[in-house]
């Protein structure tokens, strides 16, 4: 009889679990700004009023578009050097602003995007991420070919990029600064602190997913994505940890994350062939935006309370406005 009333407890407690992932939410408008090539869009960042969408093909193209009067038009970059996929844009106050490729190679501009030059990194690895974490002082995250990863610094031209220290046994896919200047890094199963400008480093402790992307509210509150389907947070700058969403525990739908993203109100998840989950209570709880596409999607850009833009594979870019 024990035995009896266990199962069936087990079932009532899946059937609940399922209940709660299956939840949707809808969406008032979804406004549909793709463009017609085989490219991937990975983020959208705004610099002043523009809105700029980086991406490209792995090894054949690089991609920098303007976002204006709701049309996504390519920019010109310079032909020489090799073509390859952006994967991050970062800008500083003088309104520098510089991409980084598969190739290590980079795009830069010193007067807002309105002309580029292209520099080939002496480092040729991977690049990931990069951020400006001084008027003239770029970081940059990275992997190897051996899917080892490093840290590296250079001025705002590029000039004396170096890898800052020993290289990690895993791959870093993200990089970002809160506002008291703390530098957070995360990659392969770990997630990495500096509070002194990248010279050191310290492994924080979460674990047990490929780490992909980070969204800090503030000096304290921070998600951290994983690729298997983990959502973390913490509430005090990193010393402690909450899984939000474990995606080893079986009871959870598989999913494949790329991106996370926030405001006041929400917080985004994006990833494979068109998920986007949405938590209005600082991820205590989520819901699935109904489908309007089957592309895999890879950056979010926050517009307004209930509104987002999302962009991804195939040039897929959606601008979403949810349901109250």
């Amino acid at each position: 009889m024990k035995q009896i009333v266990g199962i069936v407890l087990c079932c009532l407690l899946i059937s609940l679990v399922m209940s709660s992932c299956s939840k949707k939410i809808d969406t008032s408008s979804v406004e549909d700004f793709s463009i017609q090539q085989d490219i991937n869009l990975n983020k959208i960042i705004q610099v002043n009023q523009t809105r700029w969408i980086i991406g490209g093909e792995k090894f054949t193209k690089s991609y920098v578009g303007r976002f204006q009067q709701n049309q996504l038009n390519a920019v010109s970059l310079p032909p020489d050097g090799l073509q390859t996929e952006i994967y991050d844009m970062a800008t500083n106050e003088e309104g520098k602003m510089v991409c980084v490729t598969n190739s290590a190679g980079l795009f830069l501009s010193s007067d807002t995007g309105n002309s580029w030059h292209f520099v080939q990194s002496p480092i040729w690895r991977e690049m990931k991420g990069v951020l400006f974490y001084s008027t003239d002082s770029m970081l940059i995250a990275g992997k190897g070919s051996s899917n080892y990863g490093y840290l590296a610094k250079g001025n705002s031209e590029a000039l004396g990029l170096h890898v800052e220290q020993n290289t990690y046994k895993f791959e870093l896919n993200d990089i970002e600064r809160t506002p008291n200047g703390a530098l957070y890094a995360c990659g392969y199963g770990s997630v990495l602190k500096s509070e002194d400008a990248g010279s050191t480093w310290r492994f924080l402790d979460v674990k047990n997913d490929w780490f992909r992307s980070m969204y800090w509210k503030d000096n304290q509150e921070g998600y951290v994505l994983g690729y298997e389907g983990s959502i973390v947070k913490t509430m005090d700058a990193g010393l402690h940890w909450e899984f939000l969403r474990n995606g080893n525990n079986s009871f959870f739908k598989r999913y494949h994350l790329a991106a996370i993203s926030g405001n006041e109100s929400l917080v985004v998840v994006v990833g494979e062939s068109g998920l986007v989950l949405v938590s209005r209570d600082a991820g205590s709880h989520w819901k699935t935006v109904r489908s309007f596409t089957k592309q895999n999607l890879h950056g979010i850009f926050m517009e307004g309370e209930n509104q987002f833009m999302v962009c991804g594979a195939q040039g897929s870019l959606f601008r979403i406005t949810l349901a109250d």
